[in-house]
């Protein structure tokens, strides 16, 4: 099993602003092909982001405050 691990930094601003980062971080993923991701700092919008480049992938985990607004485990 291939695993990976992935911190996305919310949605910064300025030249780290997620929509200049989305791309290269499903590319990323999708080189190195991995079973699991382990997310940190992912809010709901970029794995939703990160769903619509990667269908082949879903995703399970829940907020810290268990509200889904960020996701642990994208597979």
């Amino acid at each position: 099993m291939e695993r990976g691990a992935a911190n996305e930094r919310y949605d910064l601003e300025g030249e780290n602003i997620w929509s200049s980062r989305r791309d290269m971080v499903a590319g990323i993923i999708r080189f190195h092909r991995p079973d699991l991701v382990g997310m940190q700092e992912v809010l709901h919008r970029q794995l939703e982001d990160l769903q619509e480049r990667l269908p082949e992938y879903g995703w399970v985990g829940s907020g810290r405050d268990g509200n889904n607004n960020v996701v642990e485990i994208f597979m």
